[in-house]
């Protein structure tokens, strides 16, 4: 179990664990916080510049994939062989292609794109198998961070308020800094007890509002969802029995199965599973969460548009603190 005290410039985790100022982890044991990491996408709208790759394998002027960036962005945060990946069944030779020290984590293929509710729970599925109640980080693998270090140290912010009972799980969000509608946006309410102004309540979700909507979200101090979750596996897999039945029994099966007879079963099971989508259709109907306020310093962008690639690629460059 993750434990935190502050002591000076550091905090304690775990007894024997700690996290200096600058967000790096020290120490033989791990946090407790098992990466889960969905790369998944095709990436499609950014095709014109990736040379149809998808864009969280794109190697801009041969540095580190997006995907990549994102693995030594949580490498601190939990072990490589406790990191699961989720990739579609198309992606073998990207995969190929990632950085050798990720071969001990948890390929998992999807067979087919049902939507990110499928994605979440056959990414859940090691954890659930191996250790249901640990704490789980999970983040899309093709956002842009500017500054990784306070990211750490707000997931392991996060752990704590949940293991502490403050939430169910916790929700990353960021104001808005356009009037932009195609995002997700979380709904804040009152602060969370203990946990300083950058925590609250979760009061409500707007998956991809109208133009006409964003006004009225932007006068509620409503945020972009950023699909960054910290949360304990089972609670995720509670959060599917209750309000996605369906495709929490797919999985229940799944993990029943010995593993050389997965892969053909969840093809079958994909076949016939309708599209569902993780913040709408679990998040959003899911009680007692709370969600951690990033600062617009964080420099995230989902890159989902060229012209959002670009401007966090100046961003970052001028920076020189991307991981």
């Amino acid at each position: 179990m993750l434990n935190t005290a502050v002591a000076g410039t550091e905090t304690t985790v775990n007894a024997n664990l700690m996290v200096a100022s600058n967000g790096v982890l020290t120490g033989q044991r791990q946090t407790g916080l098992w990466p889960v990491v969905l790369a998944a996408g095709a990436g499609r709208r950014l095709a014109t510049i990736t040379g149809g790759a998808p864009k969280q394998f794109w190697r801009p002027a041969g540095n580190a994939s997006l995907l990549e960036s994102t693995l030594t962005r949580v490498s601190a945060l939990g072990a490589k062989k406790h990191t699961t990946i989720v990739v579609d069944a198309t992606h073998h030779e990207y995969v190929t292609g990632v950085n050798r020290e990720w071969q001990d984590a948890h390929w998992l293929y999807q067979p087919t794109d049902r939507g990110t509710a499928a994605g979440v729970m056959l990414a859940l599925t090691p954890v659930l198998e191996l250790a249901p109640n640990q704490l789980v980080l999970l983040t899309p693998s093709d956002h842009g961070i500017v500054d990784s270090d306070l990211f750490r140290r707000s997931i392991l912010e996060a752990a704590a308020a949940t293991i502490r009972g403050v939430a169910e799980g916790v929700l990353f969000g960021i104001p808005p800094v356009t009037t932009c509608p195609d995002y997700g946006w979380i709904i804040p309410g009152a602060l969370c007890a203990g946990q300083g102004r950058d925590m609250r309540r979760v009061v409500g979700f707007c998956e991809k509002p109208t133009a006409d909507q964003v006004p009225g979200l932007m006068a509620r101090r409503g945020l972009w969802s950023t699909m960054v979750v910290v949360a304990r596996a089972s609670t995720l897999q509670r959060m599917y029995e209750a309000h996605l039945p369906a495709v929490a029994e797919v999985f229940r099966k799944y993990l029943k199965l010995p593993p050389a007879s997965r892969p053909g079963y969840l093809s079958s099971a994909y076949a016939n599973l309708p599209a569902s989508d993780f913040s709408r259709d679990v998040l959003a109907k899911a009680g007692g969460l709370a969600v951690q306020v990033w600062p617009s310093s964080i420099g995230w962008a989902d890159l989902g548009t060229p012209e959002r690639l670009q401007e966090w690629s100046r961003r970052a460059a001028s920076s020189h603190r991307v991981a």
